[in-house]
């Protein structure tokens, strides 16, 4: 199943998961939501839309997987962009991708 879900411009995304009849709230996390990003990371409930390279620069694991060849179906897309669900808390992404991204 593929959705895109283009020209969002609320906060807050509702998304069907897999069983019928149930949806989420998405978050998008405003201070990591940078509208060049191409790819958006989705940690429990909020999502960050932030740039493959500049992650990749910064990380072995996201360097090894951005050398991994791109499947020809997309599961699921955000403003275009393929979306990566990982399993480390919210709070733990956030602090790592403002390390990254967000200087001082």
């Amino acid at each position: 199943m593929s959705s895109d879900v283009s020209g969002l411009t609320e906060s807050v995304i509702n998304m069907t998961l897999q069983q019928p009849n149930t949806a989420t709230q998405i978050f998008r996390d405003p201070d990591l939501w940078f509208d060049q990003g191409d790819l958006v990371l989705r940690a429990e409930s909020t999502i960050f839309r932030v740039m493959k390279e500049s992650l990749a620069d910064q990380s072995l694991v996201f360097r090894d997987m951005a050398t991994l060849p791109t499947p020809e179906v997309v599961e699921e897309l955000i403003d275009g962009c393929p979306v990566v669900g990982l399993t480390d808390s919210e709070r733990d992404i956030h602090s790592f991708l403002e390390a990254i991204f967000i200087p001082g």
